[in-house]
């Protein structure tokens, strides 16, 4: 499976990053992504242990985005940007079943 990054939604978090869009996303912290499932549950799985969440994409350009207060800022943006949930159903279900 392909993960492609659409687009970047602008916040002081991602400045310089909001440039970015339709970009294949290789790795996270160095581990490839077989899958968006994959890709999801890894930054789930991390953001509270990990400082950052370093994306390499296709042309070797990375994204890296501190995880300090990730969710207060993910709720941030999507209520900036009138997005009401962060997850569809069945990605809700992926990170309820390894909780």
């Amino acid at each position: 499976e392909i993960i492609v990054l659409l687009d970047v939604l602008p916040d002081d978090i991602n400045v310089g990053y909001h440039g970015y869009s339709n970009q294949i996303v290789e790795s996270v912290n160095n581990q490839s992504m077989s899958s968006f499932k994959d890709f999801v549950l890894f930054l789930e799985k991390n953001k509270n242990s990990q400082p950052y969440a370093n994306i390499t994409l296709d042309n070797n350009s990375k994204i890296i985005i501190n995880n300090k207060n990730i969710d207060q800022i993910n709720k941030s943006i999507l209520t900036r940007n009138n997005i009401p949930f962060q997850y569809s159903d069945e990605v809700k279900k992926w990170i309820e079943e390894v909780k």
